[in-house]
């Protein structure tokens, strides 16, 4: 009992010391407000921002000031061959010229077995928006770098078989980010995170935990100016063709966690080739995502996470897992867009496809080597921006041939993909 209340007070005091913290970084904002007004940009015409703009720069949104911002994002990470997929909504107001206040609502979840439901609330300070507007008269936009300090709570539900188990986390982090506008309505939000989790359990200590983040989807302003499409070619490569592309994908690439019972680093890197058939709108794309990780851990608090057999004592697992994929894709609107000019004969639009994935998995989350295969359909969005950027968002539902630990044979399929066009 007093080892609870003791753990409630570090983390009410750890809570209070982030608000103050915020506290104080707006309070100097406000001193340094006046110098930073003298860069404002209100004053000066929408042309010569405009015209101080890379293209990339103002597909990015750069030249509409932004006081606020709703948002809808979702991202994918990979974990044990499964796809965890998370909804996000959130809403980003802006409280002095460099500082914003953004709070979100999530909901995730891990196939049809586990839900997790939170919120946070953060400050973000942008830190090179003042200095980009006095020496490039950009305006005071949300599309540029910042630091961020904030407080999360989520409440995780597992169903496994016919039990039903329910778990609390509060988390005080840390962000670096770079946050994007694209083009009127996409939105992307990516960077590193230092979480400091507690959990609500004995069994659950304290945690530190560092890992790339990714948001990827839509959002919303009142923007002031039309857009000019002239001015994009060169982002939207309106007519440029691509017959055979190189892509990795950047989300979730690292993650390291570390606490008393458990401390783990995981990388997955990934890599995908898509060939464009002759000049239809048709393509072929394959793809594959390695899982390395390995992760000490105090056998005598989670040994009942872990397979039978394992006896109580310290322990270490060293695990690598691949997901493979091979479908095909009908790009159904490319012709529209090359008529209006927003590509060229590529494999930049939306389509529908369906392929075959294999996961392929090692000890110890599999009782025993495996190479389970699934189907899938899907529908998908690809844009190519410029010469090296590109995302692709799939959602769709999947079949898998054969599954452990008593999950379901159809789930939802849905990948997130943010990274680097070679």
């Amino acid at each position: 009992m007093k080892n609870k209340r003791k753990e409630i007070i570090n983390r009410t005091q750890l809570i209070l010391i982030l608000l103050a913290l915020v506290g104080c970084m707006l309070t100097g904002n406000k001193l340094f407000s006046q110098n930073e007004l003298k860069g404002d940009t209100k004053s000066i015409h929408p042309d010569s921002i405009i015209d101080n703009l890379t293209p990339l720069e103002y597909a990015f949104m750069m030249h509409e000031e932004t006081s606020w911002l709703l948002k809808l994002n979702s991202t994918v990470n990979f974990g044990y061959g499964r796809g965890v997929g998370m909804i996000k909504i959130g809403a980003e107001k802006r409280i002095s010229p460099s500082f914003t206040v953004d709070a979100d609502f999530t909901y995730s979840s891990y196939g049809f077995t586990t839900v997790i439901l939170g919120g946070s609330i953060e400050g973000r300070w942008y830190y090179r928006l003042n200095k980009r507007i006095r020496n490039n008269k950009l305006a005071r936009s949300m599309s540029d770098n910042y630091f961020a300090l904030g407080v999360s709570q989520a409440q995780t539900r597992v169903k496994y078989n016919e039990n039903n188990e329910s778990f609390d986390y509060t988390s005080v982090y840390a962000k670096w980010g770079l946050q994007r506008r694209f083009l009127k309505y996409g939105h992307a939000d990516f960077g590193l995170r230092m979480n400091y989790v507690f959990g609500t359990t004995e069994s659950n200590s304290p945690s530190f935990a560092i890992s790339t983040f990714v948001d990827l989807g839509l959002s919303y302003t009142k923007d002031k100016l039309p857009l000019n499409h002239d001015k994009l070619c060169a982002i939207l490569n309106c007519y440029k063709s691509h017959k055979f592309i190189i892509k990795s994908n950047l989300t979730g690439l690292f993650s390291l966690s570390l606490s008393d019972q458990i401390n783990s680093i995981s990388l997955t890197p990934h890599l995908a080739f898509e060939y464009k058939v002759g000049k239809t709108p048709f393509s072929i794309n394959a793809e594959i995502q390695g899982g390395l990780s390995y992760t000490e851990y105090d056998r005598t608090m989670t040994s009942s996470y872990y397979a039978p057999g394992y006896d109580a004592g310290t322990g270490y697992i060293r695990n690598w897992q691949a997901n493979m994929a091979l479908e095909a894709r009908y790009y159904y609107n490319l012709k529209r867009r090359m008529l209006n000019g927003k590509t060229g004969n590529s494999l930049s639009a939306n389509y529908i496809g369906g392929g075959a994935a294999f996961i392929y998995n090692e000890p110890p989350y599999s009782y025993e080597q495996s190479f389970d295969p699934s189907y899938y359909v899907v529908a998908g969005w690809q844009r190519l921006i410029g010469k090296h950027l590109y995302f692709d968002v799939q959602l769709g539902l999947e079949y898998r041939d054969k599954t452990a630990y008593d999950y379901s044979r159809i789930e939802p399929r849905i990948k997130i993909a943010l990274g680097y066009k070679f």
